[in-house]
């Protein structure tokens, strides 16, 4: 908060931005329960803002830190680049911190004397073959169509897999800024994934709805504690000043239960908590994961084709699954499953 002040002098803070400049400091002093954070709100708040800042900030304690910036563009990614050069070449910079001497200076990245740099890219675009002292996602998910494009969750999972946690050193924390957009979309997986192991990645995530009502109130939750606060203060992000979004809490609350708006469409946009795909047979709460299946115990198995494409294999998927029948399970398991995109006479040979 005192590196947006001595930047920005005279800035008033909204009450978020406060509480995520205290967690940036938290994750960054090596607090145990901020590992890693993520901040959950809707656009035009000011959330690539809040990281160009940070990464600044990073810079200014350490010259020589090496940072990567992942997005949901290029266009994003050079975007934030040049905010955080900015910021460095700024004369608020130099009399606080230092001048900036650059080795190397990109549309995307730049490296400085002191050996520290930025890199950013798309998330599934190419990562510098440096190492990152901290890993920077604004936004991993473009829009709702590709939050609820067809394979695009698990691209988005693959991308990050091999992406940022490649390129982590010891220690090095993730800071993401996300839109949610639906139940498996990037952020919530990788809340899921904390949950289901502590050797995986453990977060602190403030959740900031556009209207907090007893369904969905605003919150910072502690993956690896369990625990949740609830922020029963807040009510709205509609009358924080100089936004998009110039409309009170009651004319929100009104535009949400008139139906005006696609409840897709106007979930994503308020940041209400998201939702499933209406279109899935068996929701989220009917899967679990299982470590063995006896061969013995399987009364039989199912192998089911599924494919929109006929005589061309490049634009749809094309799906083969084997679900085994289990009674002693209680149920059915999903034994193995392939995906790819080939043409239906393909997939049967």
């Amino acid at each position: 908060l005192d590196f947006i002040t001595q930047m920005n002098p005279g800035w008033e803070f909204a009450f978020f931005q406060k509480d995520t400049g205290q967690m940036f400091d938290r994750c960054l002093d090596h607090d145990p329960d901020v590992p890693n954070y993520m901040l959950w709100m809707p656009t035009g708040y000011g959330k690539s803002w809040l990281l160009q800042m940070l990464s600044a900030y990073i810079l200014a304690r350490s010259p020589a830190a090496q940072l990567i910036i992942g997005t949901n563009s290029d266009l994003l990614a050079n975007e934030d680049a040049h905010g955080v050069l900015n910021i460095l070449r700024s004369e608020a910079f130099a009399l606080n911190y230092y001048r900036p001497e650059f080795v190397k200076e990109g549309a995307a990245n730049f490296a400085l004397v002191q050996g520290g740099g930025l890199h950013a890219a798309s998330l599934s675009g190419q990562q510098l073959g440096w190492r990152a002292d901290a890993y920077i996602l604004d936004d991993p998910t473009r829009n709702i169509a590709d939050a609820w494009a067809p394979g695009q969750a698990a691209k988005l999972r693959t991308a990050y897999q091999s992406g940022p946690v490649t390129r982590l050193t010891p220690g090095a924390p993730v800071f993401a800024a996300c839109q949610r957009l639906k139940t498996d979309d990037l952020p919530g997986w990788l809340r899921e994934q904390a949950y289901q192991n502590p050797l995986n990645q453990q977060w602190a995530i403030s959740c900031w709805p556009m209207v907090a009502t007893e369904k969905t109130p605003a919150f910072v939750e502690y993956t690896r504690t369990r625990r949740k606060e609830f922020k029963p203060y807040y009510k709205t992000l509609c009358d924080i000043p100089n936004t998009r979004f110039s409309f009170n809490e009651r004319q929100t609350q009104e535009r949400l239960a008139s139906g005006s708006i696609n409840p897709i469409v106007g979930n994503a946009m308020f940041q209400q908590y998201p939702m499933e795909d209406d279109e899935a047979p068996w929701p989220l709460s009917c899967w679990r994961d299982i470590e063995h299946v006896d061969s013995a115990q399987i009364e039989s198995i199912n192998i089911g084709i599924d494919s929109a494409i006929k005589t061309a294999g490049t634009n749809d998927y094309t799906a083969l699954v084997a679900v085994a029948h289990i009674p002693s399970l209680g149920g059915f398991a999903v034994l193995d499953w392939i995906q790819t995109r080939v043409k239906t006479q393909q997939m049967v040979d």
